[in-house]
């Protein structure tokens, strides 16, 4: 058997045809707006005639053709994880819900609140909502019931 390691031209050819293939699925998958925020990236070709046929050949680059081919490959990559990060976190909450998420997280910073830690707590406790993980919202605003029935020394609950 005869293992050769691909010179470093090979490996970003690889990588830009991954990255190509990558780029496809996503219209493949139904995310064609993201599909148009990255960017088309080619590996340069070459075009030999032998009479009448032509052949595309890779053409050879140096490293630093190679090191820019593989930033706009980073930065499609960067592009493209940061709009599915964008739609993995959305999640539509009725109307009424934001505003009144709104409205309180308004009243919070109006309010004089002794503990830093009980605002924190208020704010992640309505991003865990507005993210419509309800669980843990309920987790985090259990924190602040417990900190203020704790302010209630001698009482039984």
């Amino acid at each position: 058997m005869n293992f050769s390691v691909p010179t470093y031209q090979e490996q970003v050819h690889i990588i830009i045809k991954l990255y190509r293939n990558a780029r496809a699925s996503l219209i493949k998958i139904g995310y064609s707006e993201i599909y148009s925020l990255l960017p088309d990236i080619y590996y340069p070709i070459t075009q030999k005639s032998i009479g009448t046929i032509k052949i595309k050949e890779k053409k050879d680059i140096d490293i630093d053709e190679a090191l820019g081919f593989l930033y706009q490959v980073l930065v499609g990559c960067y592009a493209g994880y940061g709009a599915i990060d964008e739609i993995l976190s959305r999640h539509n909450i009725p109307r009424t819900l934001a505003n009144e998420l709104k409205d309180l997280r308004e009243r919070i910073t109006k309010m004089e609140i002794s503990s830093p830690d009980i605002e924190k707590n208020f704010n992640e406790a309505i991003m865990e909502i507005e993210h419509g993980h309800y669980l843990a919202s309920g987790l985090i605003s259990a924190r602040i019931i417990d900190y203020i029935m704790k302010k209630f020394e001698g009482k039984n609950y």
